[in-house]
């Protein structure tokens, strides 16, 4: 889409390049290739601030496109002729620092991948500056490595199978499981034979083709082009479509039977309000409503009524907590002493639609709670405690500490207790750990020890009314899982089924009546 917009507002550029050109070659190549540096600069300076925005928007992508323009034109003018007089040796060291930057963009590093493109774009513009400053019949070694057949062959449809690898890499991943080695070499070979297809059938005949040209030809370069076009974004489309994960509700699990008399988990919208809002379902525990149907299924996500209890308290402001004792942490969250006593019965209280409208204060979200710690007891993890609302705990890897304001905004304002257990880089999952998000042994072991220590003695120190899971996606690149055959039972599966078995056990683990 960048692409295209560019060809758009491009040629228009183009008129007052050339007739600045006119009057002064150095100033409309020089006018380009400012604008390409400048591009990339904004480019890196959106990125700080916003990732997404920086790599899909068209200005912040621009810099690309204006760099291969801002070659053509020195190409194409007497700065070309200046560069012809620079010795082999310095055309070839160009070639081979660009070359060498090339490949360690795309291989070494955790750069983002805006600050990627700018490097990659940059040690690309050297290669190429540096091959139009070679001298005919007086090559380098990395020029003449350029040149074999094989490499100008695949420079010839490099442009077409970038066109083409997105869709077979989107394919693949949502198809199979494999690892990033394998996807690309797959995409590689596919792509490319896709490549040189298409530029025989569409590519080339479009380019060479001549007003005499018969209309047969161009009907069979037109239908060819839109059937492939067709067929890829069926098979693509449906594959993306596809869902391989099921929901792990209770109701869908093997040999549930609802608990009678249980207080159901009633689901309500949080956002402000508007019918546009992209609203988001958060779980709150209580007594049934008169109008909501008969209790169904603990841990279900079924939505509810959300009518307001008669006697539920309005949560706007958060009690005193001076009586009890505790002191007040960041956030309105308090630090208790113990957990306390548990009283009967809930009542239900609506989700206010401002839940987690706070600054987000990092020292709290990173800080507070068990988060990368072994606990001797639960009462270091608690964030709030109350004596009326739901006692709520919270289970997850880094991801799931960063919700930690919200929920205790929302412990706090409705007199609930509210615990947090996070490791970064682990699973919430008993039985489970990240291949590589936690590269030293060392952290795993805090992981297993932390997980053991939540499974086996404070969740049921703690005995919560509503368990809150979060975590990484666990099927993307780096966030692979491993099996822990000592915790569970299940070691015969592998990939998306492993994540559905060690989730299915670990939520039959966490239920209990009631919760």
């Amino acid at each position: 889409a960048v692409e295209e917009q560019f060809y758009v507002v491009w040629p228009i550029c183009v008129l007052g390049v050339l007739a600045m050109r006119r009057r002064s070659p150095f100033l409309a190549t020089g006018s380009v290739v400012a604008s390409a540096a400048i591009g990339a600069a904004y480019a890196l300076w959106v990125a700080d601030r916003d990732l997404i925005r920086a790599y899909y928007g068209t200005d912040t992508r621009a810099y690309q496109l204006l760099l291969g323009a801002a070659i053509a034109l020195v190409a194409s003018s007497g700065a070309a002729r200046r560069l012809g007089t620079m010795s082999t040796r310095r055309a070839g060291a160009a070639v081979a620092i660009g070359l060498a930057g090339i490949i360690a963009v795309a291989t070494v590093g955790d750069a983002s991948p805006v600050t990627r493109g700018v490097f990659a774009a940059a040690a690309t513009a050297l290669v190429v500056v540096g091959v139009i400053a070679g001298r005919p019949g007086d090559t380098s070694t990395a020029e003449r490595a350029l040149a074999v057949r094989p490499m100008v062959w695949l420079g010839q449809r490099s442009y077409a199978t970038y066109l083409w690898h997105w869709p077979f890499v989107v394919v693949l991943q949502r198809t199979f499981e494999i690892g990033p080695v394998l996807t690309a070499v797959i995409v590689a070979v596919a792509a490319t034979t896709v490549a040189h297809v298409s530029m025989d059938l569409v590519e080339r005949p479009i380019r060479a083709r001549s007003h005499r040209a018969g209309r047969r030809e161009d009907t069979i370069t037109t239908l060819g082009a839109i059937g492939g076009t067709l067929t890829i974004a069926v098979v693509a489309v449906t594959v993306i479509l596809r869902v391989d994960v099921a929901p792990l509700q209770a109701a869908s699990r093997a040999g549930f039977a609802p608990v009678e008399g249980g207080p159901t988990a009633a689901v309500a919208p949080v956002g402000s309000g508007d019918a546009g809002d992209d609203e988001r379902d958060v779980t709150t525990p209580g007594t049934q409503p008169p109008t909501a149907p008969p209790p169904t299924t603990p841990l279900s996500t079924t939505p509810l009524s959300t009518a307001p209890s008669p006697t539920a308290p309005s949560p706007t402001t958060p009690p005193s907590t001076a009586s009890r004792g505790e002191s007040t942490g960041p956030a309105g969250a308090v630090v208790p002493e113990t957990v306390p006593p548990r009283t009967e019965p809930l009542e239900r209280v609506p989700v206010p639609d401002d839940l987690g409208a706070v600054e987000l204060t990092g020292e709290f979200s990173e800080q507070s709670g068990c988060r990368n710690v072994v606990p001797a007891s639960i009462d270091e993890c608690l964030l709030t405690t109350g004596d009326a609302g739901a006692r709520v705990l919270l289970i997850g890897d880094s991801h799931a500490a960063r919700l930690k304001v919200a929920f205790g905004e929302h412990a706090a304002a409705t007199d609930g207790t509210f615990a947090a257990v996070t490791m970064n880089g682990c699973p919430w999952q008993d039985g489970l750990l990240f291949v590589d998000a936690l590269p030293l042994e060392e952290a795993k072991q805090y992981c297993r020890d932390q997980r053991d220590l939540l499974y086996d003695d404070l969740l049921d120190a703690y005995d919560p009314d509503v368990v809150v899971v979060a975590g990484h996606d666990q099927t993307t690149e780096g966030y692979e899982v491993e099996v822990r055959p000592d915790r569970l039972p299940d070691t015969s599966t592998t990939g998306v089924e492993l994540i559905e078995v060690a989730s299915r056990f670990t939520v039959d683990r966490l239920a209990a009546p009631g919760r």
